[in-house]
């Protein structure tokens, strides 16, 4: 008689600890010390490229195609120009410059 009780305690018990333990956040043994999940996920600002006419102007911010007044990545776009995006974010205004900018050369006879 004994015996079955003590088997549905021990279920019991172990039911009680498998949800304690499902419910506590699983840490990466192989992280940095002082990484920081929250900091990993927060994406910097990437220019990718800038497409300009006439008429508008457009740009890739993050692989995404961005106007001005769009937002992206919790930032919004301000301005667009030849060189460069303007990003409004919680901790200011970034400018976003393209890197290897190509320079357009006067055709020489």
């Amino acid at each position: 008689m004994v015996k079955p009780f003590l088997n549905v305690k021990c279920l019991l018990l172990t039911l009680v600890a498998g949800v304690a333990a499902a419910q506590a956040p699983l840490s990466d043994p192989t992280a940095p010390l002082g990484f920081s999940v929250k900091a990993a996920q927060a994406q910097p600002f990437t220019l990718n490229s800038i497409f300009k006419s006439a008429t508008q102007s457009k740009a890739i911010v993050n692989g995404k195609l961005v106007k001005v007044g769009d937002r992206v990545n919790g930032g919004k776009i301000l301005a667009i120009s030849d060189t460069e995006v303007a990003v409004e974010t919680k901790d200011g205004v970034q400018r976003l410059a393209l890197h290897g900018q190509i320079k357009k050369n006067s055709a020489t006879q």
